[in-house]
């Protein structure tokens, strides 16, 4: 059981733990570009008057690409902004 104060962790498990931090990691450092991606847009159609109530962004990272991450070509094309008329 856990008890306070006492780490019961295997090296195994905490080397687990490690590489699920890094993953978090690289996962948050990625919706932020993507959400600073889609802000920027926002900022750039501003600039060209259009009305800001009217944009809103979102980002939504490595949840709906649209091909395979596996190779540069598949992310370059998953680095996109797409715009959804209301």
């Amino acid at each position: 059981m856990f008890r306070y104060g006492v780490n019961n962790f295997l090296f195994a498990a905490d080397g687990n733990i490690c590489k699920l931090v890094q993953v978090f990691s690289y996962f948050a450092h990625n919706m932020k570009l993507s959400k600073d991606r889609a802000a920027a847009v926002v900022s750039y159609l501003v600039s060209k008057g259009i009305s800001q109530p009217c944009l809103t962004s979102d980002g939504v990272g490595q949840l709906c690409p649209v091909t395979t991450n596996a190779d540069e070509e598949g992310r370059q094309k998953n680095r996109r902004v797409e715009i959804v008329l209301k």
